[in-house]
């Protein structure tokens, strides 16, 4: 079972970094990167609330700062409020950075970032279809 889930995920990189290679070339100076769809605050919300990682780290960390004796929901709330706040101060510097960048990186920059992803994919890909574990 490894061993089939490790060549299925090699050959998907590879697959990955061929389509960007293939996208490159073809797009060549008009290569913008992915777009947006929709709001971009609604995208990323929907994103982060899929996030499996999220998920999991809030079930392991939350309930050491609940205190069981006392009611739930106002210390729920109190720590969505914190952890909103914080995130979204922290996710807005974010959002902020990689869209300089990307004002940075267009057009010509596109198509080289493209080509130098494919390229690294394809590689990754080759190496964990010959890893030997």
């Amino acid at each position: 079972a490894f061993t089939t889930a490790k060549v299925v995920g090699a050959t998907y990189l590879v697959w990955l970094g061929a389509s960007a290679l293939w996208n490159s070339w073809r797009a060549g100076e008009d290569a913008h990167g992915p777009k947006l769809i929709g709001k971009p605050y609604l995208q990323a919300l929907l994103t982060q609330m899929g996030n499996p990682k999220a998920i999991l780290f809030f079930g392991a960390f939350v309930p050491q700062f609940l205190d069981t004796s006392a009611p739930l929901l106002p210390q729920y709330l109190i720590m969505f409020v914190i952890t909103f706040i914080g995130d979204s101060i922290i996710l807005t510097g974010y959002g902020w950075l990689a869209a300089a960048g990307g004002r940075i990186a267009s057009g010509h920059h596109a198509a080289w970032r493209e080509r130098i992803s494919g390229v690294v994919l394809i590689g990754l890909g080759v190496l964990a279809a010959f890893s030997s574990t």
